[in-house]
């Protein structure tokens, strides 16, 4: 039988006799020989604390127990191992997912008899009580702190710093809220994330304002100075900073936006593949009606969501006929041609910083486990998670589209076989205007990775008038 030893002293124990390293290991390979065994690996964290299992041996050796390495871990003493009941459950559940058992060659802690195992599941039961007590103490502490009118950790909201537990207002953030709530009688959201972000304003943690940021802070009863646990509020210890008669006008003009909103054909060909030329943001689809027909367009993100593009809306029947064009160039062969300028000429996008974006998905990350967390501790509810998690999927969407534009800025067209290209070019312009939306949506992100367009000259006619376009560049998948 394959036998894995594991063998842990700490720097305050390698002094100590019978706590050393080569004491442990001489014990257990007597051990290991007394049994007929084979020795597999040996692990040794040295110098490491068991208070927890972030120790580089005992991940390694978990990790080889997936890749059955070895039938058995042996240890010295359960304190080289771990400290706590309930890091014992998780190494044991572990170990018996992967079918390795347990022993302890000092010890009653063994997997390979029955009295062994009972021992175990002694332990797996007083490891559960512990977490459900942990769980309990935790929300009845902080049920106690709101019934206080107490902040119950985490970040604390926009327009307020945290000093000794208790929310206290930031008046540079704080005139920025009290702005939102008087911009919002004449403006959407987006509008004022824009007006934000022209004026070089920044989010708590620097981002760029976006309309599901402004949105949170709308809706926030923390700024009417409550409190929220569940489905409760209460007055909380801290000073509000708009009236209770604004955020009610706010929530008020909020669901009739939304009910007087149009909904939108979701369908849209060329979304996901439109990039701007001037600011390198995703172009989305979108839709209105206009007399006795619906107008379909695409606008740039950077613009509309951000207010940092100049870019206007582009009408989808001035995209598909650039684009059927284009095929006609392809048809011709002077597609050779055209892919040689394109290859020859690039274009430079003002886009947002990398490295920010980054942050930006990282701290998104932190807020969803943060809103997960508090959930199970119930300090929000059902309900309150599902807002929080669409708003920071909705931003890390937006995040992520605009990562994917900014890193495929110095690709390339790549070089494609001229017949097969040809040949698909013939049949897209010819059943093209005979596909259902769906249809063409599949086919442009088939052939087409990234379309970089850019409008120029003035718009002409009437209401609903056109812009001029143009394709800087494209790529194929």
């Amino acid at each position: 039988m394959r036998v894995a030893l594991y063998i842990r002293v700490s720097t305050e124990e390698q002094a100590k006799e019978g706590h050393s390293i080569g004491a442990q290991q001489d014990r257990l390979l007597d051990f290991v020989r007394s049994q007929g065994w084979e020795v597999a690996e040996i692990y040794i964290d040295d110098g490491y604390s068991a208070k927890d299992l972030n120790r580089p041996a005992i991940q390694r050796l978990l990790n080889d127990c997936v890749k059955k390495k070895f039938d058995v871990l042996l240890i010295y003493r359960l304190d080289r191992l771990v400290r706590n009941v309930i890091d014992l459950y998780n190494v044991m559940e572990h170990l018996d997912k992967h079918d390795v058992m347990f022993k302890s060659s000092t010890e009653v802690y063994d997997t390979t008899s029955a009295m062994g195992r009972f021992f175990i599941t002694l332990v797996a039961a007083i490891a559960q009580w512990e977490r459900e007590n942990l769980g309990e103490r935790v929300t009845m502490g902080m049920e106690k702190n709101f019934r206080k009118g107490g902040w119950n950790g985490g970040e604390p909201p926009y327009g307020y710093r945290l000093e000794d537990g208790k929310l206290v207002v930031y008046e540079p953030e704080a005139a920025i809220v009290k702005r939102i709530f008087d911009l919002y009688k004449t403006k959407g959201q987006r509008e004022i994330s824009k007006i934000f972000n022209k004026e070089g304003l920044r989010t708590g943690n620097g981002a760029l304002w976006a309309g599901f940021t402004v949105r949170y802070i709308l809706y926030n009863p923390v700024y009417i100075g409550k409190k929220r646990w569940m489905d409760n509020l209460i007055d909380g210890d801290h000073e509000a900073l708009v009236s209770e008669e604004d955020f009610e006008a706010a929530a008020i003009l909020s669901k009739k936006r939304l009910i007087s909103r149009e909904k939108t054909n979701v369908c849209f060909p060329f979304t996901g593949i439109l990039k701007c030329a001037r600011c390198g943001s995703p172009l989305q689809g979108g839709e209105k009606k206009q007399k006795l027909k619906n107008y379909r367009y695409y606008r740039c993100s950077g613009r509309f969501a951000q207010g940092i593009c100049e870019i206007p809306i582009i009408a989808e029947d001035t995209v598909e006929k650039l684009m059927l064009e284009q095929m006609d160039f392809i048809i011709d062969g002077s597609w050779q041609r055209e892919i040689e300028v394109a290859n020859d000429h690039h274009v430079t996008f003002t886009v947002p910083d990398h490295a920010q974006l980054e942050r930006e998905l990282s701290e998104i990350q932190k807020r969803k486990k943060k809103w997960q967390m508090a959930f199970a501790n119930d300090v929000i509810s059902l309900d309150d998670l599902k807002l929080r998690m669409h708003e920071e999927n909705e931003r890390e969407e937006t995040i992520r589209a605009q990562l994917m534009s900014e890193s495929s800025m110095d690709k390339t067209i790549p070089k494609l076989s001229k017949k097969d290209v040809m040949t698909f070019a013939k049949s897209i312009k010819e059943s093209w205007p005979h596909l259902e939306l769906d249809h063409k949506k599949v086919i442009m992100q088939t052939v087409f990775s990234r379309i970089v367009v850019d409008t120029y000259g003035e718009a002409v006619g009437g209401p609903g008038r056109r812009v001029a376009c143009k394709i800087i560049s494209f790529e194929t998948n």
